[in-house]
Order: C-alpha cells, then sequence, then structure tokens
C-alpha cells in the first residue's frame, strides 16, 4: 500500500477510501487507484495509474473494459482470476495472454479491500 485517504461527509463519517496501491506485473511495477465505497463495501473505481507491461497483450489490463469487470465487487471478500468464464461475483476473467498482469491488478485489488477490512474491524 503506497498511500491511503478516506473521505468524510460533513458529519464527519467515512463514505470512500481512496488507495494507491503498487503490485509487480509480468513486465515491472503496476500501479493501481482503488476507490471504495465504505458504507457499501464495494469498490466504486479501478484505474491503474502507470505500468509497464507490453502493448499487445498486458496492457489491455489498464483498458475500461477490463477494469469494469472489478467494478460493484464486493469488499468484503478476495477475488480470485479465471481464465474462462466467471462463476461466481468473485471471479474476474482474465485478460487471454496477460494472466500474470491480470493476477497484478487483481492482487492489488485485494489489497485494498484487505485494507478496508481491517480500517471497518478498527485495526
Amino acid at each position: 500500500m503506497q498511500e491511503a485517504y478516506l473521505a468524510a461527509d460533513k458529519e464527519g463519517q467515512p463514505v470512500e477510501m481512496l488507495l494507491v496501491v503498487e503490485t509487480q506485473g509480468y513486465n515491472g511495477p503496476i500501479k493501481l487507484r482503488v476507490q471504495l465505497d465504505v458504507n457499501k463495501e464495494k469498490l466504486s473505481r479501478l484505474t491503474i495509474l502507470s505500468h509497464e507491461e507490453s502493448a499487445t497483450y498486458g496492457a489491455y489490463a489498464a483498458e475500461e473494459w477490463f477494469l469494469q469487470r472489478f467494478s460493484g465487487k464486493d469488499a468484503s471478500r478476495d477475488l480470485s482470476l479465471v481464465k474462462v468464464a466467471a462463476a461466481n461475483a468473485q471471479e474476474i476473467v482474465a485478460v487471454t495472454g496477460a494472466t500474470i498482469t491480470s493476477q497484478a491488478v487483481l492482487d492489488g485489488v485485494n489489497q485494498a479491500f484487505l485494507t478496508l477490512r481491517k480500517f471497518q474491524e478498527g485495526n
């Protein structure tokens, strides 16, 4: 976890957590910005800030069609990566030919989920 920010409403109650996470991709570090809805315990937005992945496969993980697969996911449980089709809501289908990159993005999101869970528990 590189950075963590907490946004509160006018009553001072936390409403959103913004985390900057760095994981190791196939060719180098991948830096993610993960926004979580604190009250709903859901991922609200995922952005790739930087990466060194190949333009032919790995860079697809930074495209909106892949990142949308994470939108609205339940932060109370870790996600898992699958290669063909998701059998449940906590599974993310990998980018074909970029399994390591896809796993790196998923690992970063799971790190953010763990941070939210620890915050919710008071740790």
